[in-house]
């Protein structure tokens, strides 16, 4: 049973400053898993739908005590390498019956696998969003991206996530900025002089455009 009494609710208070910024982690993340999934599997993805299905999962998970889930781009392609189908709910059927399993048992089946099996599931999710996001991602993406990934990863070292993505929020945005500064949005300038109009204007209209034209030049 749940003891919330053994809870420490200032901690949780001092808990909640991290909430907003790892839920926008979160989602963008589970955009960028969905839109690898979709390219690495070769295969149509419904994002609103994907996107639906993940909300109804935590919120079930969260009435559980359960940490955020969302779809792996790893899990995905090991999936299909196995089943050799994009379709396939074997994989979730089979995670779903050891997790139930586990969840029921209680500390009493965990405590029978050796600690170094489960430190080893812990370094190999942490290690895998690593290599993913930190290595991986050369593949992808452009070099001030890169950059802003590394500084977030700096930061969130020494100052926390908070200040991380703040920080990374506003590095973005200059960089984005500077970048479209440099894009010309005009495709082709023709002159009046090379290219005559297929409209016959009055001579009001002419005299209009005459001035119009020495107002602006």
């Amino acid at each position: 049973m749940l003891g919330f009494s053994s809870v420490d609710w200032e901690v949780v208070g001092q808990c909640m400053v991290e909430l907003p910024p790892m839920i926008l982690i979160v989602v963008i993340d589970c955009l960028l898993k969905l839109a690898g999934s979709e390219k690495a599997l070769e295969t149509d993805l419904d994002f609103d739908e994907e996107l639906k299905l993940f909300g109804y999962t935590n919120i079930f998970g969260a009435a559980c005590i359960s940490s955020p889930a969302y779809t792996q781009l790893k899990f995905n392609v090991l999936n299909f390498g196995v089943t050799h189908s994009a379709s396939s709910r074997t994989a979730s059927y089979i995670c779903s019956a050891i997790l139930a399993i586990f969840f029921f048992a209680g500390e009493y089946l965990i405590n029978f696998l050796p600690r170094f099996f489960i430190g080893g599931l812990v370094i190999f999710a942490g290690l895998g969003f690593l290599v993913e996001n930190l290595l991986d991602a050369r593949k992808h993406m452009s070099k001030g991206e890169l950059f802003v990934v590394y500084a977030i990863f700096v930061v969130n070292i020494f100052l926390g996530l908070l200040v991380a993505v703040m920080f990374g929020v506003v590095l973005a945005a200059i960089i984005f900025a500077v970048d479209y500064s440099k894009q010309n949005d005009i495709k082709d300038i023709t002159s009046g002089s090379s290219v005559s109009a297929r409209r016959i204007y009055t001579s009001h209209q002419n005299h209009m455009l005459t001035y119009l034209v020495l107002l602006y030049k």
